[in-house]
């Protein structure tokens, strides 16, 4: 019971980027059932996904101190992915999340996507 209340709380606090990447994951079945039997190559590409829970109220509130630790965490973030654990900053500093992102990480261009990384 208490597993199911500690997934509940972490469902409620990831961001919708991470939902939708979970969701995308478990709808894209599993392309390796077959291979168990030895039948095809396995795929040496595929990566263990990990999750790790951040809630952004633990985070500190120095804006500093904050992107370093989501950058120790993850080398790359998109938009999407950082929203969650920068709107409050911005909406305290007074500023746009465009202006956060310039001072506190540099931007790059993969796949098509911004990604942003530590400055």
């Amino acid at each position: 019971l208490l597993a199911g209340v500690a997934l509940q709380r972490a469902k409620e606090e990831l961001s919708p980027a991470v939902l939708r990447a979970l969701a995308d994951k478990s709808n894209s079945g599993d392309d390796n059932a077959d291979k168990a039997d030895g039948s095809e190559e396995a795929d040496d590409d595929e990566k263990d996904v990990y999750l790790t829970y951040l809630p952004e109220h633990r985070l500190s509130t120095a804006p500093e101190k904050r992107f370093d630790v989501l950058f120790k965490e993850k080398e790359g973030w998109t938009l999407d992915e950082l929203e969650p654990y920068v709107k409050r900053l911005v909406e305290e500093a007074g500023s746009t999340i465009e202006e956060m992102l310039m001072k506190h990480s540099l931007s790059t261009e993969e796949d098509g996507k911004k990604v942003y990384t530590k400055r």
